[in-house]
């Protein structure tokens, strides 16, 4: 065990899920291994700043938890979503949860690098419904405040298969709140044909109140956003592969929803790359042919990374 440079520990249990920590002088990341290799924790040290968020439930005991769907436990992170996006639905005649299936499934841990110049772990989950496996590897070098990630998916079924995929990153206190600012690259624009806010309004978060609501944008020739608080000295920068994300979801919850799951308690800003609309499930994809299609074999590999760097004007 190294308390310098580029460290890892696999010896972590939170709450009853086996987890995992990548940490070097800028960051510390830890992720549940045990319940859908979420990211629980973005903590950049010198600023004391998480960029990772907990609604009002809060993550509860793994104890707790078996057994229920996405939204009776989400407690805030960021989760891998794998073969299906939003809403539940049904498809090829199997129920598919919102956000299944591999948000709630464990993912099993493998060391790929261990020394003072960086830690890289690889992390791979089975789906049970459909005939996919996942594979992502996490890389964290000695210096600097990046997360390097490659995901593979791999179709393990004998005849081709639909799927969505995507990043659900979701910010909230203590970073994010009313009047961050959002900056997208030149050339993005609203799904046509969608409903939501327009451009010009998704570049500042509402205040506490505003209605909820989903975006959809696309047209990146790059995938990259920025996130900033004016009142804090850092930012965040999340960039991908837009040919395998093409689309951006922009989810906001600012407090008005009084029912479940809010009950005016929270608020969220997600910020999701992904490869399909809209957030009713992968039926609703297939229809209006935004779902990736993998061959009997075939996989798909993508890359994406996590930044902390100084905030701009």
């Amino acid at each position: 065990m190294r308390n310098w440079g580029a460290r890892l520990r696999e010896d972590v249990i939170l709450l009853g899920y086996p987890a995992l920590v990548l940490e070097n002088p800028d960051l510390r990341v830890t992720v549940l291994t045990g319940r859908g290799g979420d990211v629980i924790e973005f903590l950049h040290k010198p600023t004391d700043t998480d960029f990772c968020t907990f609604n009002a439930r809060g993550l509860r005991p793994a104890a707790e938890s078996a057994g229920r769907g996405f939204m009776d436990v989400y407690y805030g992170g960021w989760q891998e979503v794998f073969p299906s996006g939003g809403a539940p639905c049904r498809f090829a005649g199997t129920p598919l949860d919102q956000h299944a299936e591999v948000a709630l499934l464990p993912w099993r841990a493998r060391v790929l690098r261990d020394d003072q110049e960086e830690v890289g772990v690889s992390l791979e989950v089975r789906c049970l419904q459909t005939p996919f496996r996942l594979r992502r590897e996490m890389r964290l070098a000695a210096e600097g405040a990046v997360l390097r990630i490659s995901s593979t998916v791999t179709n393990e079924g004998m005849a081709a298969h639909p799927a969505m995929w995507g990043q659900h990153l979701a910010f909230g206190p203590p970073y994010a709140g009313p009047g961050c600012r959002m900056r997208l690259p030149h050339g993005a624009y609203v799904v046509p044909g969608t409903t939501g806010l327009a451009l010009e309004e998704l570049a500042v978060a509402p205040p506490w109140g505003k209605p909820s609501s989903i975006s959809y944008l696309t047209g990146f020739d790059k995938g990259r956003y920025r996130l900033r608080n004016p009142s804090r000295p850092v930012a965040i920068e999340v960039s991908w592969d837009a040919n395998t994300f093409p689309y951006l979801w922009c989810w906001r919850e600012a407090g008005a929803t009084a029912g479940f799951p809010w009950y005016g308690r929270d608020y969220l800003l997600g910020l999701e790359p992904f490869s399909s609309y809209p957030t009713a499930g992968l039926e609703a994809a297939v229809r209006n042919g935004t779902a990736l299609q993998l061959d009997p074999g075939g996989a798909r590999t993508t890359e994406w990374a996590v930044e902390v760097m100084e905030a701009d004007g």
